[in-house]
């Protein structure tokens, strides 16, 4: 169900179709907030065994996506492309729990454990102006938080 899944060794990233060859490129409805979705790759590895192809998501990182780590409107550079992470939650869902089970979506999404963001976080604005590239292998870090100062946005540099 959902499709094949690839892990190519490198994608291209539009402001139009998002992550080439992703669903979200073909709704009628998108929003840039739920352009891309990206999961903890260690977390993924031990949900799905290895199986990385059996998730949805866009991108594994090793990288930390827990909202104290990654709060909403912190940047992430990926290789070359910046994306922000978003207010929309990366939930488990119907297809999550028919791949996973019942345990792992509890895992994933219970009350104690949501701040960690173990299913992952979405994110957006990776190819605002031109269509880019992510490759496999790429450094993906943190390179600031939005704060608000007064209403203001303002960038803390981590």
């Amino acid at each position: 169900e959902g499709g094949r899944r690839e892990l190519p060794d490198r994608s291209r990233l539009s402001p139009e179709a998002g992550v080439a060859g992703d669903a979200w490129g073909r709704r009628a409805k998108r929003t840039a907030d739920t352009q891309i979705t990206a999961m903890q790759a260690d977390v993924a590895e031990l949900i799905a065994n290895g199986q990385l192809t059996l998730f949805g998501a866009n991108l594994f990182l090793e990288l930390d996506l827990s909202a104290r780590n990654l709060p909403v409107g912190s940047r992430l550079r990926i290789g070359a492309p910046v994306l922000e992470v978003t207010p929309v939650p990366h939930n488990g869902c119907r297809k999550f729990q028919a791949r996973f089970g019942q345990e792992a979506l509890r895992f994933v999404s219970g009350k104690e454990l949501r701040q960690r963001n173990l299913r992952g976080i979405s994110a957006g604005g990776g190819a605002r102006r031109r269509p880019t590239g992510i490759g496999k292998g790429a450094e993906a870090r943190r390179i600031s938080d939005r704060a608000r100062v007064h209403g203001d946005p303002v960038d803390r540099h981590a």
